[in-house]
């Protein structure tokens, strides 16, 4: 599991995590979830002629199959479960589609997707989301990622790109 996170993830996870933290992303297999999807590694769109992570990833499919497996460990996480209590999965899915898009250079250039998070996530923050939250969210688009078959150079890139967000999440006291 985790020897196949490079030394550059967990470098990028240290300067993350608060002093002392260990990172331990969960392990819980998806192997009933994969015989259904395309793994990232195979996935291609016609539409992703540009050199984007999106379109390196796979496009529209491989973000569709990365948001599916992350949702399956989100929703097994006891941390993370109580927040989507009540949620319209298949909205909350389109939600995370679109981030991921666009994060990762699919959609328009000018989204402003701080604002867009802090927007999306008020009531979550009302109920106490923090940076721990954020890490086990992160830690499960790795594992999701890493148990679809992406190339550990196109995670490392994708973890580039969420872990500069995790402030938004950090309690301000």
């Amino acid at each position: 599991m985790l020897s196949r996170i490079t030394k550059s993830i967990l470098c990028l996870w240290a300067f993350a995590l608060p002093i002392g933290t260990a990172f331990s992303p969960m392990a819980t297999p998806i192997t009933k979830y994969r015989a259904s999807v395309l793994t990232l590694a195979d996935a291609t769109s016609a539409d992703n002629e540009d050199d984007s992570l999106f379109a390196r990833i796979g496009g529209t499919p491989a973000i569709k199959a990365t948001v599916d497996a992350m949702y399956v460990r989100i929703i097994d996480d006891p941390l993370l479960a109580s927040f989507f209590d009540g949620t319209d999965m298949k909205l909350q899915k389109g939600h995370q589609m679109m981030f991921l898009k666009t994060a990762f250079g699919g959609m328009k250039a000018d989204f402003d997707i701080p604002t867009y998070i802090l927007e999306k996530h008020s009531n979550s923050f009302d109920r106490g989301l923090n940076e721990k939250h954020f890490d086990a969210v992160a830690g499960h688009i790795v594992d999701s990622l890493v148990a679809l078959e992406v190339p550990q150079d196109l995670i490392d890139e994708a973890v580039a790109v969420v872990v500069p967000l995790r402030p938004l999440f950090e309690k301000k006291e």
